[in-house]
């Protein structure tokens, strides 16, 4: 069996990695893949610096795609397993304290002094911004009405046998 879990997200090439999952992988073997797809995420109420703070995050992962978990099983069809399977989860924070606790979680992230350091050296954003995005998340955690979902997507595929 093989398993890979939110690493596709990170790679330049996820269908190189599966190729070589294939390679190695022996007749009738198993690979699980479970992996983000940002592209599906649901607000209330709806921010454009939030927005532009997920476009801050996805521009540190140059050569990864945060939305990969919508092409997972066309990747291992293409890799050559077969028999793909692909299902979605949704999580969502649908509570007032889920709200908070993630806004307070995203909020922290875009605060840290060494990931504001970080997105800086890099020229993907400046304090000022971050900050902003920080405020923003702090704003929309105290909405009455926050709410959130993200989608996690998961595929299954075999090795053929001869």
């Amino acid at each position: 069996a093989l398993y890979a879990n939110a690493l596709l997200q990170h790679v330049a090439d996820p269908l190189a990695v599966l190729r070589e999952a294939r390679r190695v992988a022996r007749p009738g073997a198993v690979i699980g893949l479970g992996d983000a797809d940002w592209g599906g995420a649901l607000m209330h109420p709806a921010d454009p610096t939030l927005d532009r703070g997920q476009a801050i995050r996805g521009a540190l992962r140059p050569g990864g795609d945060v939305r990969v978990g919508r092409q997972l099983r066309g990747l291992l069809v293409e890799a050559g397993f077969e028999r793909a399977e692909a299902s979605a989860t949704g999580g969502a924070d649908g509570t007032g304290d889920a709200a908070r606790r993630l806004a307070a979680f995203e909020a922290s992230w875009f605060a840290d002094p060494d990931v504001v350091a970080f997105v800086v050296e890099r020229g993907v954003a400046d304090a000022d911004e971050m900050a902003a995005v920080a405020a923003a998340w702090a704003r929309w955690g105290e909405h009455s009405g926050a709410f959130a979902a993200r989608f996690w997507v998961t595929a299954v595929a075999w090795v053929p046998k001869p």
